[in-house]
């Protein structure tokens, strides 16, 4: 049930992990990731104002986006739950949320920071050469 969940997230999602054999994520402050490989990340990007409707559905959608690029699963996964953390950390430092923030607000926050990474990617690969 969801006490057992909160009170060992980690433990939490290694058993359904191995039950279903499929990466999990157990949103919530630190943020628990699982690999059916075994390995266990926590995030600690992020804050409360995840905690809405929508979010979770946002955060999928960013897993899928990545993954349709062609990014590996193994980076695909923490690299969405990462950016969907910051993406919330910087509405809050705009002073959108955390009580109010919506899923829709995350969407226009993650695609400026996906930008911003992609443009210092591009600059960092312009100085090599």
């Amino acid at each position: 049930d969801v006490a057992d969940i909160q009170n060992n997230r980690q433990q939490a999602a290694i058993e359904i992990t191995r039950q279903y054999h499929c990466w999990t994520i157990v949103k919530g402050q630190g943020t628990v990731i699982a690999s059916p490989q075994g390995d266990i990340t926590v995030n600690t990007t992020g804050n409360s104002g995840l905690s809405t409707a929508g979010s979770g559905d946002v955060l999928t959608g960013v897993m899928a986006s990545f993954l349709a690029q062609g990014m590996p699963i193994a980076e695909a996964v923490p690299s969405a739950v990462w950016i969907h953390g910051i993406a919330a950390d910087q509405l809050i430092k705009q002073g959108i949320g955390p009580i109010g923030l919506t899923a829709s607000e995350l969407i226009d926050t993650i695609r400026a920071v996906r930008n911003q990474m992609w443009a210092t990617h591009q600059q960092h690969s312009a100085d090599l050469f």
